[in-house]
C-alpha cells in the first residue's frame, strides 16, 4: 500500500551537510522566515534546556547519541542531560558514565540508576523485559514506559539545580535520527512569541527504503502518541493505517494544534510539567493509551511544528 502514496520516491535522496550532519535535502523546509529563525536562535541562546530520555543495550550508539545531543545543546545558554538506563546487558552504562565523567561536559550529564543513584557504574536491573519490534502497544509495555519515564520526571522535580531551566526536551534516545537545526530555531521563535504554549513536538518523518534505496517512502512517525479532534475515537490500528497513508505535514502548515503528539521528541516549558507525570489507562476500545497521551491530557496547549522535521533512519526499541 505504501507504493501508491504521494510520498514515494524512486531515487535515493541526495545528501548534503547541515551542521556537520548528513541529511536528505528534499526533507528540509526550503522557505522558512530567516528573521523568525534568528529570533528563535536569540531566544534559545538566552535559555537553558534539560534533555531527557531513556536508553538500553546501545553501547555502539553512545557516540552517535552524544553528537546528536551536542548539536542541540550548543544552541542554548546552558544545558543538562538526564538519562534513564536500565537492564542493559552490554556496556551502555559504562559508556554513559565515561561521557558523564568527561571534563568537557562539567557535570551536566546525569545517568539515573536503581535507587535514583546518579552516575553510578553499578548495573541497574529492574527486571523489565525489553520491547520487541512487533510487540505492539500492550498494557505491560506501556506501564513499563510510564515507570521509566517517571524516573526522570521525579528526578527533575526533586533537584533544585534545575529550578531555573526554562525548557525540557524529551527525546527517544533509541532512535537513530537527526533534526534540522532550522526546525529548532523555528520552535524557539514560536515559544518566545506565545507564552501560552505548553509543548511543541517535532514533525517526525520515518524514511523507509527497499531495494538498497531504489524505492523509498516517508511515513509520519509515532501515530500512537498522536491525538487530535479528528482521530481521538479511532482504534490504534485505524490510526496507524491513516498515518501510514495520509498523515503528512508540509512545512507551510506551521503550527498545528493537537491534543497530543510526540514524534520522537517534544520540547516543553518546564513550568508546564511541574507536578505532572506520565500515565496510561484503557480507553473505550479497551486499548492502553500511549503514555505521552496520558501526560498531554494534563496540558492545555500542545502543537506540532511542521517546520521542526525529525528525520528518523532507524527505530531501536528497548
Amino acid at each position: 500500500m505504501f507504493f501508491v502514496t504521494p510520498h514515494v520516491s524512486l531515487t535515493n535522496p541526495r545528501l548534503f551537510t547541515a551542521d556537520n550532519l548528513h541529511l536528505p535535502k528534499y526533507l528540509q523546509c526550503a522557505y522558512l522566515n530567516r528573521t523568525q529563525l534568528e529570533y528563535g536562535r536569540s531566544h534559545f541562546a538566552r535559555s537553558r534546556v534539560i534533555i531527557c530520555g531513556m536508553i538500553r543495550d546501545r553501547e555502539n550508539q553512545i557516540d552517535r547519541l552524544r553528537q546528536q545531543i551536542e548539536s542541540i545543546t550548543k544552541l542554548f545558554d546552558d544545558y543538562a542531560v538526564v538519562i534513564v538506563e536500565n537492564d542493559s546487558t552490554d556496556k551502555t552504562r559504562q559508556k554513559l558514565i565515561h561521557w558523564a565523567e568527561d571534563k568537557q561536559v562539567a557535570g551536566r550529564i546525569h545517568v539515573i540508576g536503581c535507587g535514583n543513584r546518579i552516575n553510578d557504574p553499578s548495573s541497574c536491573n529492574l527486571s523489565l523485559a525489553s520491547t520487541q519490534s512487533k510487540a505492539g502497544a500492550n498494557l505491560l509495555r506501556i506501564e513499563k514506559m510510564v515507570q521509566l519515564r517517571n524516573l526522570y520526571m521525579t528526578y527533575l522535580e526533586n533537584n533544585i539545580q534545575f529550578a531555573n531551566y526554562e525548557y525540557i526536551l524529551i527525546q527517544d534516545f533509541d532512535l537513530w535520527g537527526y533534526t534540522y537545526i532550522d526546525g529548532y530555531l523555528s520552535t524557539g521563535f514560536y515559544l518566545s512569541t506565545d507564552p501560552t504554549i505548553d509543548a511543541i513536538c517535532a514533525n517526525g518523518i520515518r524514511h523507509n527504503q527497499f531495494l538498497a534505496g531504489l524505492i523509498s517512502y516517508k511515513t509520519y512517525f509515532d501515530p500512537y502518541a498522536h491525538k487530535d479532534e479528528f482521530d481521538q475515537k479511532w482504534t490504534g490500528n485505524s490510526n496507524n493505517l491513516w498515518s501510514s497513508i495520509f498523515r503528512y505535514y508540509s512545512c507551510n502548515n506551521h503550527l498545528i494544534k493537537v491534543q497530543s503528539c510526540f514524534s520522537g521528541q517534544t520540547i516543553y516549558r518546564r513550568q508546564s510539567l511541574k507536578g505532572k507525570r506520565y500515565r496510561t489507562y484503557l480507553n473505550l476500545n479497551q486499548q492502553p493509551i500511549c503514555e505521552h497521551v496520558g501526560l498531554h491530557e494534563t496540558l492545555q496547549n500542545i502543537y506540532l511544528n511542521s517546520e521542526m522535521i525529525f528525520y528518523i533512519m532507524e527505530n531501536n526499541l528497548s
